[in-house]
């Protein structure tokens, strides 16, 4: 199954040249917390754990530029590279040979570090998870943020991601639009979107959390927690950030799901998602 995947038509040009993700306001939000995260993370983790691994499953280009403007902010990857304690290792997953090639070029800049290593591949690919995996190693502990528009990483993946020894916390941007949109026709065998919805959710079992007589957030909701309960089956506590992210229609565009096998992980996501209104508010850096 071949998933949607965020394209190069997707980008406008940065203010270096280079191709920027083009995104709403919503993106900056998002990765408020994003950064946060790793912020607590790295800096309350450093005397335990030696080894601290970021891994990016659909890194982008590195720079996101809010639609209809001029305005540029970091994406994920830099994010990464400038927090205040650092990672000890950064894993940039991108399949997009524009973006990843324009990803390149940025996180060589001046004081960004340390020196990711950037996998050019479907985060899907056996063999990509295999590096991935490889290179976090039995005695590190790490953060793995998927950011997802669209159904582009399987349950599958996050499975194996998370399987061996290593801790891995999970940030999971659930694509609630996307969902909303396609569920019906999921739900039928012939669809399209079928195997997709399958192969997202682990299992064909996600069409007994559905109901066709309740409104469309309902089901997104229903869902929603029905793919939490599917990282707890294997050994995650999730906590749903309950500030949604919308567009400028005020349609939701998708929530972010944390998840983390030990209760600190839970501790440090609420505690820094306890902000509700990080526009005008996020790191300065």
């Amino acid at each position: 199954m071949c998933l949607r995947y965020h394209s190069a038509s997707m980008t406008s040009v940065a203010s270096d040249g280079l191709p920027a993700r083009e995104s709403g306001e919503w993106a900056s939000d998002k990765l408020f917390y994003v950064a946060r995260y790793m912020d607590i993370l790295t800096g309350s983790m450093k005397s335990r754990w030696a080894r601290r691994v970021y891994v990016d499953l659909m890194s982008g280009p590195g720079v996101c530029l809010v639609r209809g403007t001029r305005r540029e902010f970091d994406g994920s990857p830099i994010l990464a590279l400038k927090t205040p304690t650092p990672f000890t290792d950064v894993i940039l997953v991108e399949q997009d040979p524009v973006l990843g090639d324009a990803l390149a070029r940025r996180v060589v800049a001046p004081g960004l570090r340390p020196p990711p290593v950037i996998i050019r591949d479907d985060c899907n690919r056996q063999s990509v998870l295999d590096e991935i995996l490889a290179r976090i190693g039995s005695d590190a502990l790490a953060l793995a943020f998927v950011d997802l528009l669209g159904m582009n990483v399987t349950m599958a993946t996050l499975r194996a991601l998370t399987a061996k020894q290593s801790p891995v916390d999970l940030i999971i941007t659930f694509p609630e639009m996307d969902v909303t949109r396609n569920w019906r026709a999921a739900t039928r065998g012939a669809s399209e979107h079928a195997g997709r919805f399958d192969e997202f959710f682990g299992t064909p079992k996600w069409r007994s959390a559905v109901d066709s007589s309740k409104p469309p957030d309902r089901n997104a909701d229903a869902l929603m927690k029905f793919y939490a309960k599917q990282l707890e089956d294997f050994g995650y506590l999730t906590s749903i950030l309950p500030l949604t992210m919308k567009n400028k229609r005020k349609g939701t565009l998708y929530r972010p799901i944390f998840g983390s096998r030990h209760n600190r992980g839970i501790e440090f996501w609420e505690k820094i998602s306890a902000k509700k209104e990080p526009s005008g508010q996020r790191r300065l850096l």
